[in-house]
């Protein structure tokens, strides 16, 4: 079920630290266990999500900005 990753992937990742509260470590815990997933690997899906929702949230106000400053208002 756990995908190999080869070593020129690992050579390519870096590491960040975060710290959270003990009850959302917790849940990190209890999710990789019943979903047999690394906590590494669901700590990165739920940042690429994050990461993918807030960069969709900023080009959408950059764009209503371009459109205002356009006159493109209703």
């Amino acid at each position: 079920m756990h995908q190999r990753i080869d070593e020129a992937e690992v050579n390519s990742r870096s590491v960040i630290s975060v710290h959270t509260k003990p009850e959302t470590s917790k849940r990190l815990d209890d999710l990789a266990t019943v979903t047999r997933r690394s906590k590494s690997y669901l700590a990165n899906e739920a940042i690429e999500r994050y990461l993918a929702d807030e960069e969709a949230f900023v080009a959408s106000v950059h764009r209503g900005i371009a459109d205002a400053e356009a006159g493109r208002v209703v």
